[in-house]
C-alpha cells in the first residue's frame, strides 16, 4: 500500500528492463528464481550453456547494482520480480 515502498524496491528492476529491450535478461532473472536459484535447471530451462547463463546474472547484477551473493540483495530481486507479474 505503500507507493514509496513499492518505488524502492521495484527501482532495480525497472532499470533492467529499460536496459534489456529484448527481454533476455528479465526472462533470464525470472527463469533463475522460478528454478529456485539452481543454475543447472536454470540452464537446461533456458537451453542455454553454463557460462552463457553466469554471463547473464553478471549483467544483471551490472545493470541493478545488487549482488546475488547478498540475500537481502538476491530478496530483493525476487520480490521485485514477484511484484512485477
Amino acid at each position: 500500500n505503500d507507493a514509496w515502498r513499492h518505488e524502492q524496491l521495484c527501482a532495480p528492476l525497472l532499470k533492467l528492463i529499460a536496459n534489456d529491450p529484448r527481454g533476455i535478461l528479465f526472462k533470464t532473472l525470472k527463469t533463475f528464481f522460478v528454478q529456485n536459484c539452481d543454475l543447472a535447471q536454470t540452464c537446461e530451462a533456458l537451453h542455454i550453456h553454463r557460462n552463457t547463463l553466469r554471463y547473464r546474472l553478471e549483467k544483471i547484477e551490472l545493470e541493478t547494482s545488487l549482488n546475488f551473493n547478498d540475500i537481502q540483495d538476491k530478496t530483493r530481486l525476487y520480490l521485485a520480480v514477484l511484484n512485477h507479474q
